[in-house]
């Protein structure tokens, strides 16, 4: 009998133990898991005008001919890359469609005026800005940047369109006349994007 009861509490310690490891392992995992979501970046990127955001319908935004501002907030990332375009080439990408020449991202950077003095939003069909803050640098291409606890937020006046393709000429955004293709987004380690948002521009 006291052989019977040993047996049978040995078969009880066999049979928990691969339990508890399995439950350990799953648990690990799902720490693992909070912590990749916990350090995706993220993007709040909003227009204002005239003192007030000017929301978007179905990705479309609707501005008076005259100066705006673009506000956005980086979280978790050095920066963001934006072109604005009159093209719609991007902005009809599908969300599993691939950006073009993906690999090429920051030759295809544009260099821009620190501290964004010339107040330019630059229109391009193959370029785009990089708009980054590294608070060990004494300069950045925003109008206005502040760090935030975790990443940092930033301003860009936009009074003039500077339109970089076929000819390169400055107008007043009072002069605009065609429709404005925004792409935004913070490129992945891989070919992919952690955030990508499209916005189209329509003047009143």
């Amino acid at each position: 009998m006291k052989i019977f009861i040993r047996y049978c509490v040995l078969v009880l310690l066999i049979g928990c133990t691969p339990t508890q490891k399995a439950d350990n392992k799953s648990n690990s995992q799902k720490e693992k898991t909070k912590e990749v979501v916990a350090n995706i970046p993220s993007l709040k990127f909003e227009i204002y005008q005239n003192g007030k955001v000017v929301k978007p319908k179905s990705s479309i935004i609707k501005l008076k001919k005259s100066p705006f501002i673009i506000k956005f907030e980086v979280t978790k990332a050095e920066g963001i890359f934006l072109q604005a375009s009159y093209s719609e080439d991007w902005y009809q990408l599908k969300d599993n469609e691939l950006i073009p020449d993906r690999a090429y991202i920051s030759p295809k950077a544009m260099a821009e005026e620190n501290f964004n003095t010339d107040k330019d939003l630059i229109i391009s069909n193959e370029y785009y800005a990089s708009w980054f803050f590294d608070e060990k640098e004494d300069w950045y291409r925003m109008s206005r940047a502040k760090k935030t606890s975790n990443g940092f937020k930033a301003e860009v006046d936009v009074e003039n369109l500077f339109i970089r393709e076929p000819t390169k000429k400055v107008i007043k955004v009072e002069e605009a006349n065609q429709p404005i293709y925004l792409f935004v987004f913070i490129p992945d380690e891989g070919n992919q994007e952690y955030v990508r948002l499209k916005y189209k521009i329509e003047w009143k």
